[in-house]
């Protein structure tokens, strides 16, 4: 397989009706300055944002539009702008299907793995689920790595969100049972992961494995800390902090805020950001989240700043103590850029 350089990849811009046309570059900044700033404007759902094997790029899933069903992935430059790369399966071979990425994980030599679920139109559910791996710049002449569901260490398995690569032919990703939900009657479906837990995979000639990485059974969000050393997760009302080659949870703190949930954790070496969301009566719109750094080496958490509305999927940048999250309530479920947030 050709593998090409990130910064190759990155001049390729791509145009939603074809996906790999070239265009030109407009912008490497977010739409406006203040904090925080829109990095994505969609009618659909902009989110899991990921960074690049480099950390020099944002990798995030979005609706495309056009109420079809489809969800495709895209590049940003990491401090937002013009996109630079999208992967939208618009073949007409599959004009009758919808289709949906996820877990894609872009390498610096252009390495990309991702998993495609194709559905009939109108169902909710995948007919058929693969993860695969190509060059990034043919990415539909993939080689099958896995064909979902499987069963790896004793649990099913039929969707995977979050992956990273951690070698030339090893990756991490978060496992468990594809569920699909709607939070009310006119909210867009969400996917979501039960029974989850971190997996570790190994690329061979054959396909590839999936094994479980102990400790992480059950975690809601996990984020790679300390130099990928260790993991940091939430399991129900407690931080934990695992190895990353697997191990027994230790405790670092419990969530603050009162009654509420937590809706997501990132981390940059040994400092996490944590959100947490609650529904208060006296808000405009009923919900606040707030945000907490989360020190690792003294297990202290402090606020940093709380904002209206449901904010999800905290990814802190390898610099400036940036961050981008996810607004996840009402139409405006977009990226967003919190400049200097972890200080």
């Amino acid at each position: 397989m050709r593998l090409v350089p990130l910064v190759l990849l990155l001049a390729a811009a791509c145009g939603h009706s074809e996906p790999f046309s070239s265009v030109p570059s407009t912008s490497d900044g977010p739409f406006g300055t203040a904090s925080p700033s829109r990095l994505t404007y969609n009618s659909g759902v902009d989110s899991a944002a990921s960074l690049t094997e480099d950390g020099a790029s944002l990798i995030y899933l979005y609706s495309p539009g056009g109420g079809n069903g489809d969800r495709c992935a895209g590049v940003l430059p990491r401090a937002g702008g013009t996109q630079r790369w999208q992967l939208c399966d618009s073949r007409a071979t599959r004009a009758d299907s919808a289709k949906s990425f996820s877990a894609v994980a872009l390498g610096t030599d252009g390495r990309l793995l991702y998993l495609q679920a194709i559905a009939s139109r109108g169902k909710i559910t995948p007919d058929r689920t693969i993860l695969w791996l190509a060059d990034s710049t043919f990415p539909f002449a993939a080689r099958p790595l896995i064909t979902f569901p499987i069963t790896v260490g004793g649990r099913g398995v039929s969707w995977l969100t979050d992956a990273q690569w951690t070698g030339p032919s090893e990756f991490v990703a978060r496992a468990g049972i594809l569920s699909v939900s709607q939070a009310c009657s006119s909210c867009p479906y969400d996917t979501t992961v039960t029974l989850p837990r971190m997996v570790r995979g190994t690329i061979s000639t054959g396909g590839a494995t999936l094994s479980p990485i102990a400790g992480t059974d059950d975690a809601t969000f996990m984020a790679f800390a300390e130099e990928r050393a260790s993991i940091v997760q939430i399991r129900g009302s407690v931080i934990e902090r695992v190895a990353a080659t697997g191990g027994t949870p230790t405790v670092v703190g419990t969530l603050p805020f009162g009654t509420i949930r937590a809706t997501g954790i990132g981390c940059r070496a040994s400092e996490c950001v944590l959100a947490v969301t609650a529904t208060r009566v006296t808000l405009p719109g009923g919900t606040e989240t707030r945000l907490y750094r989360v020190r690792l080496a003294t297990h202290a958490i402090e606020l940093l700043r709380a904002e209206l509305g449901t904010w999800v999927n905290p990814l802190v940048l390898p610099t400036g103590g940036d961050v981008v999250l996810q607004s996840s309530a009402g139409g405006t479920r977009d990226l967003y850029l919190f400049k200097g947030l972890l200080p």
